[in-house]
């Protein structure tokens, strides 16, 4: 795989064990009573299968509706899927939710995502662009933070 061109990297403390946090982390059907970055996702949360969903960044002034194939589930331990926009090498992301577990028996989440291609080369204000798409992560990660903690 060919490295990433950037990689916007977030994570937290989860306030459950592991097993509640994957739980909660992967009812997609449940995101749109708490997820503010993941409206909706639809789509069965297996490898080589495909995700439909709605996101909010700071990017772009509404919702943006986008498609990406389930790469790899480890239950309890990982998942991602991968984006691409055209033909391959244009645009491609790797979206990754990792959890593990805490000896005080709470879950760190590492939730990140690489681009590798041509477009994230040439993307301008590149830095201001990522602080916002950090922002978004950390506000899916504080409303599981807070899912969680109910």
């Amino acid at each position: 795989m060919v490295p990433p061109v950037y990689t916007i990297r977030s994570e937290i403390t989860l306030p459950t064990g592991i097993e509640r946090s994957w739980a909660v982390l992967t009812d997609f059907s449940k995101y749109p009573e708490w997820n503010p970055y993941l409206l909706k996702i639809n789509g069965k949360l297996a490898p080589g299968e495909t995700v439909t969903f709605t996101l909010v960044d700071g990017n772009f002034s509404a919702p943006l509706d986008l498609t990406a194939r389930v790469a790899q589930v480890q239950p309890n331990e990982e998942f991602y899927w991968v984006g691409r926009l055209g033909l391959p090498g244009i645009h491609d992301t790797r979206h990754v939710f990792r959890l593990q577990a805490l000896p005080d028996g709470k879950t760190q989440l590492f939730h990140f995502e690489e681009f590798r291609g041509l477009l994230p080369w040439l993307l301008p204000k590149r830095g201001e662009r990522t602080a916002l798409t950090r922002k978004s992560f950390e506000s899916m990660n504080k409303a599981l933070q807070q899912r969680l903690g109910q």
